[in-house]
């Protein structure tokens, strides 16, 4: 993780370096991997299908970090969104 500190004027800027995966199969992500965070994943979850997308990864827990999903949008542009919560368990 990268993390890039808080100021008055800017929020925290989190990153990841990690291998490139599929998150759908037969489909690598070969680029930049977008992950956006969200104050309620559940709610996020509920617009992406009410809008068209479609839930690639369910939401998963990421201990001491939050939840986590990745989606498609209805152009097939995947992303992800991150409830951020350090007492995730």
């Amino acid at each position: 993780m990268i993390e890039m500190g808080v100021t008055a004027d800017t929020p925290l800027l989190r990153g990841s370096l990690q291998q490139r995966r599929e998150l759908l199969p037969g489909v690598s992500l070969r680029g930049f991997e977008c992950t956006i965070s969200v104050s309620d994943i559940q709610a996020t979850a509920a617009a992406v299908e009410a809008n068209g997308g479609a839930i690639v990864m369910q939401i998963c827990t990421l201990p001491g970090i939050g939840r986590l999903l990745f989606f498609q949008d209805p152009e097939g542009n995947l992303a992800g969104a991150m409830e951020y919560d350090t007492n995730a368990e």
